[in-house]
């Protein structure tokens, strides 16, 4: 339950914070929050990240909305999996919907969060970018450091125990139903 609150909260917040940059920020105006690093930069982003390929914005809809179905699936199938799994996929989920909202509201992405140092600016942002990518980061950073914990491991357990025993348990069971038979069908 907690995964599904912090997932409305981000998309709340995302949309709640494109609104206000809607109607208060103007367009393409910088307003420094952190002189040489941080600005409130009112943009439209109609393409993917980064506003790479600007002329495909209803195949990213697209694409968002299979992304989405695809995570709320995997979701359910980790219900009682790892927390950091069921955190990445949640931020995932909030993150690709505040976006989704967007292109369906608006017909494109409204950013207003830039960093920078010097010269170098990255592009601008918002929250629901923010969420995507913590939750990129997380599924990775668990999926590599389960990856080297599991080297070695047999792929299934016995419920109660070590795959040994399980083998030891079925040898037995299987001994004890070739003594069921009578010895002439042996």
């Amino acid at each position: 339950m907690a995964y599904y609150l912090l997932g409305i909260l981000i998309l709340v917040v995302d949309q709640a914070t494109k609104i206000i940059v809607e109607h208060k920020l103007p367009m393409g105006v910088p307003i420094e929050i952190i002189p040489g690093f941080f600005n409130l930069y009112h943009t439209r982003n109609v393409g993917g990240a980064f506003g790479l390929f600007p002329n495909m914005a209803p195949l990213f809809l697209v694409v968002g909305i299979v992304a989405v179905v695809v995570l709320m699936v995997a979701f359910r199938r980790f219900r009682y999996q790892d927390k950091t799994v069921r955190l990445s996929l949640a931020l995932l989920i909030a993150g690709a919907l505040g976006n989704i909202i967007d292109r369906i509201r608006l017909g494109y992405v409204i950013d207003f969060i830039q960093l920078y140092l010097s010269r170098f600016y990255w592009p601008a942002f918002n929250i629901a970018d923010t969420s995507v990518v913590v939750g990129a980061v997380l599924i990775l950073v668990y999926i590599f450091t389960h990856r080297e914990k599991g080297k070695g491991e047999p792929d299934s357990k016995a419920e109660n125990g070590t795959p040994e025993k399980a083998v030891k348990d079925a040898s037995a069971e299987e001994k004890a139903t070739t003594d069921k038979i009578p010895s002439d069908k042996k």
